[in-house]
């Protein structure tokens, strides 16, 4: 074990920070991960996340959580189907020989958290900023300076504010806008809706606008309703406004009762949200003492499911690097450089499916339905 008293901070406790904190902590080092969010339970941590075999599976069997991990794991929802906008079943794909089970997000954060010693993560501090000291970085909230670091991570996802002092990039966005509300207990306040939606998920998808529906583990659904707005006139809504989901039921005008049910039957309000990524092939020169992973580093489109893997993958290529090396600088430089080669190509085929939406998605049905042989 190479262990290290020089201080680390990991702002942001998503999974890629947190996974990094495991990962470090086992080898003995110094890691403070600082965390906007009052506590652990202050928010529902979203849907259903598939991990998979060539990089967030790695990470989870580093971190040695694969038992937990498999305890909690859906190997039955890698499958999913897709209807038109009148309810008529497209094709069914079942992926159960593949590799990537399903976890509830909030699932994945509690096995990392239960990992880390007591303390690690420092809730209800909102980093504002990183200003230069003598030595590293120093961290300042809304409260003020909260410490010195050699090293400090940017894990605080897509609107980082660690990113800010490596590169003025931001996220575009992609004229993709979405709003997104749960169903509970879908199985037994929903029967109807729980029969088209057995397990894995589901999607309908019309010229300009389409709806998914996925499982999440105690009959949990979470419902997105994808729209695409080239011109912005939706997206000039603020960033989290939350909607209450019967006036997004003329969004689905002329789609069938059974796909409409799943506005119908939504648990409170919808979110709205703008799809913005960081362009694939996004770089920077590498900075002395600060680096970046996640979101944070190359904040993707969710189509393939790669965004939460290539986070777990960072986290564990940058902890491999500073166990090797004790020049952290130059570590942190090797890790950027094979990160962003690493995620170019998966970033730019993911941005490409949003830029294209729903046409992409479309012409994928059409080339799958051509080979039946490929359609269970």
């Amino acid at each position: 074990m190479m262990s290290s008293a020089r201080p680390i901070a990991i702002v942001g406790a998503g999974p890629g920070g947190l996974m990094l904190g495991c990962l470090l902590q086992s080898q003995g080092f110094d890691v403070s991960i600082f965390e906007a969010d009052s506590h652990a339970g202050a928010r529902r941590q979203g849907g259903s996340l598939d991990l998979h075999a060539d990089s967030g599976l790695l990470a989870i069997e580093e971190a040695g959580l694969r038992r937990e991990f498999d305890a909690l794991a859906r190997y039955e929802d890698q499958c999913d189907s897709f209807y038109d906008q009148e309810g008529n079943l497209l094709l069914t794909r079942d992926f159960s020989e593949a590799v990537r089970p399903e976890i509830d997000r909030g699932q994945l954060r509690d096995l990392l958290l239960a990992k880390l010693a007591p303390g690690t993560v420092r809730w209800n501090i909102k980093i504002q900023g990183v200003a230069s000291a003598a030595e590293g970085h120093r961290l300042m909230s809304d409260e003020g300076d909260v410490g010195r670091f050699d090293l400090v991570v940017g894990a605080d996802g897509a609107w980082s504010r660690v990113r800010k002092l490596i590169t003025p990039q931001t996220p575009q966005p992609t004229g993709l806008v979405y709003y997104e509300w749960d169903i509970e207990n879908i199985d037994v306040l929903h029967p109807a809706l729980a029969a088209l939606l057995p397990r894995g998920k589901i999607g309908a998808v019309a010229i300009d606008r389409g709806l998914i529906a996925q499982r999440s583990s105690g009959g949990q659904v979470k419902v997105y309703l994808l729209i695409r707005d080239d011109a912005g006139e939706i997206g000039r809504l603020n960033r989290d406004t939350r909607v209450d989901v019967s006036e997004l039921l003329h969004h689905l005008d002329g789609w069938s009762d059974s796909l409409r049910a799943f506005a119908l039957a939504a648990n409170g309000f919808a979110q709205f949200r703008s799809l913005c990524v960081l362009p694939g092939g996004t770089a920077w020169p590498s900075i002395a003492g600060i680096t970046l992973l996640g979101d944070a580093a190359h904040v993707m489109a969710p189509f393939g499911g790669e965004g939460v893997n290539m986070a777990l993958e960072d986290a564990r290529q940058l902890a491999h690097c500073l166990v090797q090396n004790s020049d952290w600088n130059a570590a942190t430089a090797d890790y950027e450089r094979a990160m962003l080669a690493r995620v170019k190509d998966i970033a730019e085929r993911c941005n490409a499916a949003a830029f294209t939406w729903p046409r992409q998605t479309l012409a994928m049905i059409e080339k799958i339905r051509a080979q039946p042989s490929a359609v269970t």
